[in-house]
């Protein structure tokens, strides 16, 4: 244990159980007696070093049975718990294990921050883009995270802070992960700033907030040193170092770039799998090295280029590198997007412009409708550190690719927007809607009109030369006149803040794949169903905080076996389960009282168990701590004739979306519904099979514990 403590950084937490520290750390008493006797059947070098290791042991702090808790044993085991559970919550990051170089700049670090010291110490790392500043402060954060109770690490704080309450989101999460418990009663950014100067003075913290693009993110987050308690270090990481000199920062550290020797190792471990280039490719990499400027970025993406090619394409590629002025890094990383396919380029620009931080799963469905084949075309930008997947599935890029990538689509034509392929500026897209300027060659074009002071309108004639669009987003936009012809080639339609009254006509998405309406006014009346039901090629529809859906609507099918398909659903919570079924056809208003030969229409139990168990276990292996939040959608997801609806009582404020599907092979339904539950009163138990009973309760937490038990007894219909 004391071996492994010193070589792999484990932690020991010893119980001495009816014996002192003391003697354990003198080896006196039984122990003088048990060495007696090892003395006689072990060699004496391996005799002291289990002495040693016992004098380290008995040195750590832990807990003596006889002085903790009054000796009560039980009390004991539950303290012991809660802090192994504490040691364990604390996850490493995740690192590239293919670092060089790390060790110089994680020491001069370690410097900097004195952890031994009592005083508060801000540090910054600043850098340009790729230079390891994310990558060092996550070495330093595994490496300390054990010394400290409370810990977080703020991930893309500058993307995160730049979208809608983006820098409240982060007080909460910053709140949540330090308090240990889920905060969500904070609007604004100054009642976040109150809460961490009361709640988190006086606490020992470690704190990292990476990628600061602004002052007001910092003064938001770790403003002042005094909101913390003594021993606390907060590491901030930034491209610009005046922001740095504007805070309450006492030192900053700038990495350096890597030199020949590191530069070429990193190389040659991405190009060869290896720390070391074969005798024959040397020179060759030392070429390919000298042009990258040390950038371990550059490395990392030019080594991936090179990989698994013959030395002639070897040859070639470094001529190409070698006509880019050395330091524009954008071009050099550039050589790696000209050697794509054009289904590759698609999708990188797509990431790039369009989709960082999506779930890949959502724009696969518009990229297998364009034929771009992204299951086999992501796996090369992968291969070629070009995208990354995070662990939600989400589509990830460094800052400088996505650059990269915006400024090809730039070059397209720089002075005139409507030339481009894909327009993601909110200005540029609304100049080239009202001037009609657009073109055939804008494929993809986004728009959010939510912090307009009027409603923005927009006719068929702005969309007019749109013919090749893909792909559109115009929230809180509302659609006037005939757009007979128009969009027909459009595959994803993103409409946050849809108004209630539909006024297009012809409205007819017939290649439509994915629906986006979160937070709309759309109700079970809307206009748009009828309209939207020719997109044949439906696959995900998001109703995300709609709460005027009251209704039933049923999505009826055409005579069965002519479309099949799969389609994604998401949930107000975030869910999506995928559900058999064709697209939209026609659409009818349920109403479920009183109506006996419509409730029988309700899903059987078996599916509705299938689909709780899904959205379950798919929510809780990925966020455990979201269980609250997945039974209010649980007890929404019970049907009408299964629970009643008491009087306002419990959860009153959910409004989680839901989707019931009834079983194939007959026609296959499609059931929208959403509904205020403000209690429940019935319990739900398993009995054999698929069958259900009620039980009567007005406890909702043995509501809770049934469902939880229901889930682990029907584990096999997840599969």
């Amino acid at each position: 244990m004391v071996e492994c403590k010193r070589t792999l950084g484990q932690i020991i937490l010893p119980i001495f159980y009816d014996v002192e520290p003391s003697n354990v750390r003198h080896q006196t008493g039984s122990y003088k007696k048990a060495f007696r006797q090892h003395k006689k059947h072990f060699d004496s070098a391996t005799v002291e070093g289990w002495k040693e290791a016992l004098k380290e042991v008995g040195k750590l702090k832990g807990w003596e049975v006889n002085k903790v808790a009054d000796g009560h044993q039980g009390k004991l085991v539950k303290i012991v718990v809660s802090k192994v559970w504490g040691e364990l919550k604390k996850n490493s990051l995740v690192v590239n294990e293919n670092l060089v170089g790390i060790d110089y700049n994680v020491e001069e670090m370690m410097k900097l921050l004195r952890v031994n010291s009592n005083d508060v110490r801000i540090v910054g790392i600043h850098g340009m883009g790729g230079i390891g500043k994310t990558t060092i402060a996550k070495v330093i954060y595994n490496q300390l995270s054990q010394h400290f109770e409370f810990c977080c690490f703020l991930a893309d704080v500058r993307e995160t802070a730049h979208q809608q309450n983006g820098l409240v989101s982060l007080q909460i999460q910053l709140i949540s992960t330090i308090l240990k418990r889920r905060c969500s009663d904070i609007s604004t950014v100054d009642e976040g700033i109150n809460v961490i100067k009361d709640r988190f003075y006086g606490k020992k913290v470690l704190i990292v907030v990476d990628d600061v693009d602004q002052r007001i993110h910092l003064d938001a987050l770790v403003g002042k040193c005094d909101w913390f308690g003594s021993g606390s270090r907060i590491i901030v990481t930034t491209r610009d170092k005046h922001i740095l000199n504007l805070t309450e920062v006492n030192w900053t550290y700038e990495p350096e770039e890597l030199d020949s020797n590191q530069s070429l190792r990193l190389f040659s471990r991405y190009a060869f799998r290896k720390d070391h280039p074969p005798e024959d490719y040397d020179i060759l990499s030392r070429d390919v090295v000298s042009t990258t400027g040390g950038l371990p970025l550059a490395l990392e993406i030019i080594g991936s280029l090179f990989f698994g090619i013959n030395k002639e394409e070897w040859e070639d590629t470094l001529e190409k590198l070698k006509r880019i002025p050395n330091g524009q890094v954008q071009k050099k990383l550039r050589i790696s997007y000209e050697v794509l396919e054009y289904e590759q380029k698609q999708i990188f620009l797509d990431i790039a412009c369009l989709f960082t931080g999506v779930d890949r799963r959502i724009a696969f469905h518009m990229w297998d409708d364009c034929r771009f084949y992204p299951k086999r075309e992501i796996g090369v930008l992968l291969r070629l550190s070009l995208v990354k997947i995070g662990d939600n599935n989400e589509l990830m890029m460094h800052d400088q690719l996505r650059d990269l990538g915006r400024d090809i689509v730039r070059q397209e034509n720089f002075k005139e927007p409507g030339e481009r392929s894909r327009v993601w500026f909110h200005e540029e897209a609304y100049d080239i809607l009202k001037s009609h300027s657009g073109t055939r060659k804008i494929e993809a074009i986004c728009a959010d009109f939510e912090l307009e002071s009027q409603a923005c309108s927009l006719t068929n004639d702005e969309f007019a030369n749109l013919s090749n669009l893909r792909f559109l987003q115009m929230d809180y936009a509302n659609l006037v006149g005939d757009f007979k012809g128009l969009l027909s080639k459009l595959r994803w339609l993103c409409w946050y803040g849809c108004p209630e009254i539909f006024r297009p006509t012809n409205f007819h998405l017939k290649n439509l794949v994915i629906l986006d309406l979160s937070w709309s006014d759309v109700t079970e009346a809307w206009e748009g169903w009828n309209h939207i039901k020719i997109a044949r090629k439906l696959k995900v529809l998001n109703l995300t905080g709609c709460i005027y859906m009251v209704c039933m609507i049923y999505l009826m099918e055409t005579p069965a076996g002519k479309i099949n398909g799969d389609r994604e659903i998401e949930i107000e919570d975030g869910s999506k389960f995928t559900a058999s079924g064709s697209p939209f056809t026609s659409l009818k208003k349920v109403d479920m009282e009183g109506d006996a030969e419509k409730k029988q229409q309700t899903p059987h139990a078996s599916v509705m168990t299938r689909l709780i168990l899904i959205m379950i276990w798919r929510k809780l292996i990925k966020n455990p701590n979201t269980y609250s939040s997945l039974l209010r959608l649980i007890r929404s997801l019970i049907s009408f004739s299964w629970v009643g609806l008491p009087s306002d009582r419990f959860w009153h404020k959910s409004r989680p979306q839901l989707v019931y599907i009834k079983e194939p092979p007959a026609e296959h339904q499609f059931l929208l519904y959403h509904t205020r539950l403000d209690g429940v009163e019935e319990q739900m138990g398993r009995k054999g099979g698929s069958q259900w009973k009620h039980t009567q309760t007005t406890n909702p937490q043995k509501f809770e514990e049934a469902l939880f038990r229901t889930t682990m007894v029907s584990e096999q219909f997840v599969s």
